[in-house]
């Protein structure tokens, strides 16, 4: 925008410096101008209306009542000379009142003043119009250039301005849609985290937990927790049921028979492997005793635990 109201100004500039570089300076009555054959105007060197040439001074121009060209601007006669030049073409040639005979000498002086007053005033009146119509021509297209680029410059800016509305409005209708995308996913976020803390809820509580493992037979039927999540049953006369096992005061295996190797002390085995022992290679090595189950069911309850701290 900047570029354009500098390139106006430029162009005011140009069309003042046309303007001025178009005017016509006074000059002496010596100054060689032109003229044509049959022409009514006086022209420079180079105006293209000279298809004969006929070099005059600008004192005999003025005489021979030629005007100034239009086109070519040469130089007009200082306003001293001009009346000096119109007097020694106004003045009557000698002996010519004598001659005639039939005019006073009161009579000739009247028309003498009357032709040179009136073809002074109609010359000035004259040049003065020509150069007024001429220069204003000069303004008013310079003006009217200058209006039509003003008149293009509010157009481009009125273009520019609703381009800029446009993508403003694009811009905000793009804030809006993320901003309702963005409230969705906070509230599916809130959704999801209230499902999850319902989930975490139900599955503190470890008695429906067990009910629910039961259920799809992780954990066999019959099988009770003690606290610390010691499993037992009361499918024996033993203390832990089924997960009963033996071990003695220096031994480092446990035994489900009772009194192999001297093991008479009860314990769960699970306690038992928690502290390190192993299954006797006698009476364990025919079955697996210990409940595969148990490590899933106990890593199950680490993951309940750690995400209802989280929360």
């Amino acid at each position: 925008m900047k570029i354009r109201i500098y390139f106006i100004a430029a162009f005011g500039i140009l069309i003042i410096f046309l303007y001025f570089s178009s005017v016509s300076f006074a000059a002496s009555g010596d100054t060689i101008v032109h003229k044509t054959k049959t022409g009514y105007c006086y022209h420079r060197a180079d105006c293209f209306h000279l298809r004969s040439d006929i070099t005059i001074t600008l004192r005999e121009a003025i005489s021979e009542g030629l005007s100034p060209c239009e086109d070519c601007n040469p130089p007009i006669l200082d306003e001293d000379e001009v009346i000096t030049a119109k007097e020694a073409n106004s003045k009557p040639a000698a002996g010519s009142s004598i001659s005639a005979g039939k005019t006073s000498v009161a009579d000739s002086l009247i028309a003498y003043e009357s032709e040179t007053g009136n073809l002074s005033i109609q010359e000035e009146e004259s040049s003065g119009t020509t150069i007024f119509i001429k220069y204003s021509k000069w303004v008013i297209a310079g003006l009217t250039i200058v209006i039509i680029m003003l008149l293009i410059e509010n157009v481009s800016l009125k273009k520019e301005l609703k381009k800029e509305a446009e993508k403003f409005a694009a811009e905000k209708g793009n804030y809006e849609r993320s901003v309702s995308e963005q409230k969705v996913e906070i509230d599916k976020l809130k959704n999801d985290n209230q499902e999850k803390e319902n989930l975490i809820n139900i599955l503190s509580d470890t008695e429906k937990v067990n009910q629910l493992l039961t259920t799809i037979s992780l954990i066999p039927k019959g099988t009770k927790f003690l606290p610390g999540r010691i499993p037992y049953d009361n499918l024996t006369g033993e203390k832990y049921g089924s997960y009963t096992v033996y071990i003695s005061p220096n031994g480092k295996r446990y035994h489900k028979r009772k009194g192999c190797s001297s093991a008479n002390i009860e314990t769960n085995i699970v306690t038992a492997s928690s502290y390190g022992y192993l299954p006797c290679n006698v009476c364990c090595k025919q079955k697996e005793i210990y409940p595969k189950w148990y490590d899933s069911y106990i890593r199950f309850f680490k993951f309940i635990d750690s995400r209802k701290q989280s929360n």
